[in-house]
Protein backbone atom coordinates (compact mmCIF):
# COMPACT_ATOMS: atom_id res chain seq x y z
CA UNK A 1 0.00 0.00 0.00
CA UNK A 2 1.12 3.71 -1.30
CA UNK A 3 1.50 6.13 1.64
CA UNK A 4 0.08 10.01 0.83
CA UNK A 5 1.93 12.97 1.79
CA UNK A 6 -0.27 14.39 4.83
CA UNK A 7 -1.29 17.86 3.27
CA UNK A 8 -1.23 16.59 -0.39
CA UNK A 9 -4.50 17.42 -0.65
CA UNK A 10 -4.88 21.11 0.61
CA UNK A 11 -1.54 21.88 -1.46
CA UNK A 12 -3.77 21.05 -4.64
CA UNK A 13 -6.87 22.69 -3.49
CA UNK A 14 -4.79 26.16 -2.49
CA UNK A 15 -2.96 26.16 -6.25
CA UNK A 16 -6.49 25.57 -7.59
CA UNK A 17 -7.86 28.74 -5.42
CA UNK A 18 -4.99 30.26 -6.44
CA UNK A 19 -5.69 30.31 -10.35
CA UNK A 20 -7.82 34.35 -11.23
CA UNK A 21 -11.21 33.91 -12.43
CA UNK A 22 -10.78 34.98 -15.70
CA UNK A 23 -8.66 31.77 -16.04
CA UNK A 24 -11.60 29.54 -15.33
CA UNK A 25 -13.63 31.26 -17.13
CA UNK A 26 -11.82 31.29 -20.44
CA UNK A 27 -11.40 27.06 -19.60
CA UNK A 28 -14.93 26.74 -19.42
CA UNK A 29 -15.50 28.82 -23.27
CA UNK A 30 -13.10 26.92 -24.70
CA UNK A 31 -14.86 23.08 -23.28
CA UNK A 32 -18.13 24.63 -25.00
CA UNK A 33 -16.69 25.55 -28.12
CA UNK A 34 -15.56 22.12 -28.31
CA UNK A 35 -18.33 20.06 -27.55
CA UNK A 36 -20.31 22.84 -30.38
CA UNK A 37 -17.79 22.07 -32.94
CA UNK A 38 -18.06 18.42 -32.07
CA UNK A 39 -21.77 18.17 -32.39
CA UNK A 40 -21.83 20.47 -35.13
CA UNK A 41 -19.64 18.17 -38.04
CA UNK A 42 -22.31 18.23 -40.27
CA UNK A 43 -22.16 19.48 -44.42
CA UNK A 44 -23.68 22.39 -45.00
CA UNK A 45 -24.12 24.71 -48.27
CA UNK A 46 -24.15 28.05 -48.88
CA UNK A 47 -24.94 30.63 -51.55
CA UNK A 48 -23.90 33.75 -51.84
CA UNK A 49 -23.64 35.69 -55.14
CA UNK A 50 -24.41 33.26 -57.10
CA UNK A 51 -21.23 30.97 -55.43
CA UNK A 52 -22.13 27.71 -53.49
CA UNK A 53 -19.40 26.41 -50.81
CA UNK A 54 -20.14 23.04 -48.82
CA UNK A 55 -18.40 23.05 -45.79
CA UNK A 56 -18.95 21.85 -41.97
CA UNK A 57 -21.72 24.04 -40.20
CA UNK A 58 -19.34 25.21 -36.98
CA UNK A 59 -16.63 26.58 -39.75
CA UNK A 60 -19.22 27.97 -41.85
CA UNK A 61 -20.45 29.63 -38.12
CA UNK A 62 -16.62 30.57 -37.26
CA UNK A 63 -16.10 32.26 -40.43
CA UNK A 64 -19.53 34.11 -40.06
CA UNK A 65 -18.37 35.28 -36.30
CA UNK A 66 -14.99 36.13 -37.13
CA UNK A 67 -16.74 39.26 -40.44
CA UNK A 68 -18.63 39.94 -37.61
CA UNK A 69 -16.01 41.03 -34.84
CA UNK A 70 -14.14 42.45 -38.29
CA UNK A 71 -17.05 44.41 -38.99
CA UNK A 72 -17.63 45.84 -35.20
CA UNK A 73 -13.94 46.49 -35.42
CA UNK A 74 -13.88 48.34 -38.44
CA UNK A 75 -16.77 50.51 -37.39
CA UNK A 76 -15.34 51.12 -33.52
CA UNK A 77 -12.10 52.17 -35.35
CA UNK A 78 -14.02 54.59 -37.87
CA UNK A 79 -15.41 56.54 -34.74
CA UNK A 80 -12.44 56.78 -32.78
CA UNK A 81 -10.99 58.14 -35.49
CA UNK A 82 -13.55 61.04 -35.87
Amino acid sequence: MSTVRAGWGRAIGTKLRAVPVTTWLALAIVVVALVFVLQNRNETSVHLFGAALTAPLWLTLLFTFLAGVLAGWLGKRRRTRR
